[in-house]
């Protein structure tokens, strides 16, 4: 995980989104999002970090809570403490301790069928 000399961006707990975000390179998120985000490269999501909609992206380090679905075309790590209400998605997932998913887990073929039209409408 990059420190924060080496973030590209850095969105903080008292940043509140009612919209989409993109972001084409790194980015740290602790604010609210009510929308998309995307993360064409990484997102690292920190435990402040709140997103009412999808989050999408190649790398995904998530520690906050997300109520909506995940989607990356890489990884995707679910820190301790992280929640996710709703479908993860991607063909590496890592759950740690202590993160919780309630809903669908898609890994393999089933994940390749479901990211195909993100993968399209985001260019990943």
């Amino acid at each position: 995980m990059k420190n924060k000399s080496e973030l590209d961006g850095y969105l903080g707990p008292n940043v509140h989104i009612k919209g989409d975000l993109l972001s084409e390179n790194t980015l740290r998120f602790d604010g609210f999002l009510e929308g998309t985000l995307v993360a064409k490269d990484e997102l690292i999501m920190g435990t402040e970090g709140k997103v009412r909609g999808q989050v999408i992206g190649r790398k995904l380090s998530l520690a906050g809570h997300v109520e909506g679905d995940v989607y990356a075309a890489g990884s995707l790590e679910l820190l301790s403490g992280a929640s996710v209400t709703g479908q993860v998605c991607g063909p590496l997932i890592h759950v740690r301790e202590g993160a919780m998913v309630d809903g669908r887990c898609l890994m393999g073929k089933c994940a390749e069928t479901a990211m195909g039209p993100v993968r399209q409408k985001y260019n990943l």
